[in-house]
């Protein structure tokens, strides 16, 4: 069973989750495989004012390096192996991270918080490239690198592959930090991941918790 624990308004050191979504949440709960379809880059937006004569810089160096090194620390592979979560299939795809890389260079970087919710989502699922026809999916759509929070914030989203309807959607932060543009918000976004493991599945919180010491 792939349990969820998580609390509508749940708060820890380094990460703050959110229910912004609760339409079937039982048949997360319930569901014996979920298909991950890895982290999404398509809406991201670097949001820090000093890099916005850096632009062109960031979409054509930074973007293709932070796919790169953020997939290759939260795929499903490397959550089964730290985890154990035998139930995670992994099934991601190049759709996500082609969309980041054809986005305009003014949406990549702003000094502009991007309005995002609820219906930005289900717009962004609706387009998934995806092979399966049934099923749930998981998803971990990242949408903000705050410069001036050095924070990073994005979905958990998890839909019908069938019909793309969302079931439950998280909204996470966490704390980024270090030197660089690509290990600063590395570190958030795995925080905003692994400790979701940490804080709200009891089963799998001793390996989580190995993980981020």
């Amino acid at each position: 069973m792939f349990l969820f624990l998580l609390l509508a308004n749940h708060t820890t050191h380094a990460a703050d989750y959110k229910v912004v979504h609760d339409s079937n949440k039982t048949r997360v709960l319930l569901s014996e495989e979920i298909t991950f379809y890895g982290l999404d880059f398509s809406r991201l937006t670097l949001v820090n004012r000093q890099r916005m004569f850096d632009k062109k810089k960031i979409k054509n160096i930074y973007c293709p390096a932070w796919i790169i090194e953020f997939d290759e620390t939260n795929s499903a592979t490397y959550l089964r192996k730290k985890l154990k979560i035998e139930n995670l299939q992994d099934k991601r795809y190049p759709f996500q991270s082609d969309q980041y890389l054809k986005r305009e260079v003014d949406l990549i970087v702003s000094h502009n918080i991007p309005h995002f919710n609820i219906d930005s989502i289900k717009t962004v699922v609706s387009k998934y490239s995806l092979k399966q026809k049934r099923g749930i999916g998981l998803s971990f759509i990242i949408t903000h690198f705050l410069k001036d929070e050095e924070e990073v914030k994005g979905y958990i989203t998890f839909f019908d592959i069938g019909t793309r309807e969302l079931l439950y959607v998280i909204e996470s932060r966490a704390g980024a930090e270090g030197l660089g543009l690509t290990k600063h918000w590395s570190k958030g976004i795995h925080d905003a991941w692994i400790e979701y493991f940490i804080y709200d599945h009891p089963k799998y919180r001793r390996q989580a918790m190995k993980i981020n010491r």
